[in-house]
């Protein structure tokens, strides 16, 4: 499971690496505008950008909530058969804190998403 956590940290890194880069095109469009030049959606989009981060974010976030699920159930287990003598409070509250956090990013995935649509643009996932 440790590998797996950490594979979902670098997919988690992977997906805020790519906001940082919808946050730079944002900006070098706006810096068009100002220059009243106009660029292409299909060269620089920051909102098809910007989806895709959500979208990997949601990949990681998943992997820890399964991780965390998984811990959860295995403590249960050991708690059950009196082998585990600390409380499972912990282990709930980061389940369920994982759980709301992939609800998060999934909302977050359909405002990108929408965002994406507007500008005439049309993704997979949602």
């Amino acid at each position: 499971m440790l590998k797996a956590q950490k594979a979902a940290a670098l997919v988690l890194i992977l997906g805020y690496i790519i906001l940082i880069v919808s946050s730079e095109q944002s900006e070098i469009v706006e810096l068009l505008r100002l220059e009243g030049k106009t660029i292409s959606s299909d060269v620089i989009d920051p909102s098809k950008t910007s989806s895709l981060s959500s979208k990997v974010r949601i990949i990681g976030l998943l992997i820890l909530a399964l991780i965390a699920s998984t811990r959860l159930k295995q403590r249960i287990v050991e708690f059950q058969s009196g082998s585990l003598k600390s409380p499972l409070t912990p282990n709930l509250f980061i389940t369920a804190g994982a759980c709301i956090g992939v609800i998060g990013i999934v909302l977050v995935a359909i405002g990108a998403q929408q965002r994406a649509a507007e500008s005439g643009i049309r993704l997979g996932l949602v």
